[in-house]
């Protein structure tokens, strides 16, 4: 006979039990006394729909579940000078083999941590959504306004499950009409069952915002009134639904087969503004992993990769670091075409590995911190940024690259390649090849910081050959083991493959 597991039972006992996985949380616990009274309440879903939100934002950037960090350095975005968060372990070096992911200790918050963060919040979502099938009705001014509620529930849900597609390789969908009674092993359903549940989501949020124009939202949603209205709560949606399509790919052949109309369709309708907090702001001051890597930050530094890529002329910009590369030695100076190296970034070579904390081939790990995303860093004051519009923009270029609208899709790369770069290099004459490397390079230098899995997202599905991940990185996380021992299911992982990647070269 299969074990059964009811999933929502253990997220009960991760919520009363596991503070450093829900610490922060404004979500109610179901299996609590009251749950209930709160469920018919619809008065309550605001508050939990902003907790909600909170819980998303603090999974995304915030430091405490340690799990996301790993992500900006398997991708070679940041460099680690520390074993904190687990860092260094999926940091590459000359000669280095990456180990696959420790998916057997129950104990390890990698990726365990994201797992019940997400579910957290999907437990919260489907209850408003089972409670608003019931019959419950949510009213403003004496007005059904059930509407703002099915709205921004199911934005969050298609966000949730489009962050679940894109880490995980299969996940259990629970649903507003999941029996959660029934739920057993055989309930794991492939990332691409996941993604097309996202996007039913994200689509029914859409259809909402169009039917009813653009409404008055709910406050207390994410901060800066991004999602005031319902025009810019479709934004949202839209931008989130091409992340889902456009991110989704695993390596670059999986990339070849993306729907690009589909995202074109989207993205064209994508964010007109960044996504961002002004600290300090309730529960979303942080301590990220931007803030770790400013020049007053700690252990955290600009990837030589990424300088290596902006100094592709410089023989000083190094990667991978060599095995000799000592305790005393310290990269200089850089020289580069694009003009974000200084603006971007801010030379910091007395920066130094913390005591006893070196390790073969990253003793300094950079000598470049962030000098961007970070004016909070100090101080707890300032702009916390998580998405970009010209995240948005870009994939909306890269859907127009793959449609064969070059000339749109050039203009938008250019924006923040001339503007901000000060490179002229790229116009709709260049070769098809070099338009594709120059727009992951955009992507790498403006969106790679603020969320680290996004450049994660970008090095595993990239066609640019040099860009991807090295050799014998994971490309998607399994199923916590612990997880997986309650359902009676074995163990598995993934990385550590002998022959990932040969081809590539570094």
């Amino acid at each position: 006979m299969k074990t059964k597991v009811y999933l929502l039972s253990l997220l009960a006992v991760f919520f009363t039990s596991c503070d450093s996985y829900f610490s922060g949380m404004d979500i109610k616990n179901e299996y609590s006394p009251d749950i209930n009274t709160v469920m018919s309440d619809a008065n309550q879903y605001p508050s939990l729909l902003s907790g909600v939100c909170s819980s998303y934002w603090s999974a995304l950037l915030g430091w405490g579940n340690e799990a996301i960090w790993p992500l900006g350095t398997v991708s070679d975005q940041y460099a680690p000078g520390a074993g904190n968060f687990n860092l260094k372990t999926w940091s590459y070096y000359d000669g280095f083999d990456k180990p696959e992911i420790d998916n057997s200790n129950e104990d390890s918050t990698f990726p365990k941590a994201i797992w019940y963060d997400f579910y957290g919040m999907i437990n919260t979502l489907k209850n408003i959504l089972a409670a608003i099938d019931n019959g419950v009705v949510y009213t403003e001014g004496g007005q059904d306004a059930t509407y703002k509620i099915l709205a921004n529930t199911y934005f969050l849900m298609g966000t949730c499950y489009t962050e679940m597609a894109l880490l995980f390789d299969q996940c259990f969908l629970i649903t507003e009409t999941t029996d959660v009674i029934s739920i057993t092993g055989e309930s794991l359903v492939p990332a691409s069952s996941v993604q097309s549940a996202a996007l039913d989501y994200l689509d029914k949020c859409i259809s909402i915002c169009e039917e009813k124009g653009d409404f008055a939202n709910l406050s207390g949603m994410f901060p800066n009134n991004t999602m005031a209205t319902g025009g810019k709560l479709k934004q949202l949606a839209n931008f989130m639904a091409a992340r889902c399509l456009a991110y989704f790919p695993r390596n670059k052949e999986e990339a070849a087969t993306v729907d690009w109309n589909k995202v074109s369709g989207y993205a064209k309708n994508g964010l007109a503004e960044d996504i961002i907090a002004t600290l300090p702001n309730n529960d979303y001051e942080q301590w990220t992993l931007v803030q770790n890597a400013a020049p007053t930050g700690g252990w955290v530094r600009i990837g030589m990769r990424i300088l290596k890529m902006m100094c592709p002329n410089d023989a000083n910009a190094k990667w991978p670091l060599p095995r000799d590369f000592g305790s005393t030695a310290t990269l200089p100076e850089l020289k580069s075409p694009d003009h974000r190296l200084l603006t971007d970034f801010i030379y910091t070579p007395e920066h130094k590995s913390p005591s006893g904390t070196s390790f073969t081939g990253y003793t300094n790990y950079s000598p470049y911190s962030l000098n961007r995303f970070n004016d909070y860093a100090t101080d707890g004051n300032g702009d916390e940024f998580l998405f970009t519009k010209v995240e948005s923009d870009l994939i909306y270029a890269e859907a127009l690259l793959n449609t064969g609208k070059t000339n749109e899709a050039v203009t938008l790369i250019n924006v923040t390649r001339e503007g901000r770069g000060h490179l002229k290099d790229i116009t709709p004459a260049s070769a098809a090849e070099e338009i594709i490397k120059a727009l992951y390079y955009e992507r790498f230098i403006e969106c790679g910081f603020p969320y680290p899995a996004t450049s994660f997202y970008d090095r595993r599905r990239t066609p640019v050959d040099e860009y991807q991940l090295t050799t014998r990185s994971f490309r998607q996380l399994p199923v916590p083991c612990y997880e997986l021992k309650t359902y009676g299911l074995e163990s598995y992982t993934f990385g550590g493959e002998k022959d990932a990647n040969s081809k590539y070269k570094f």
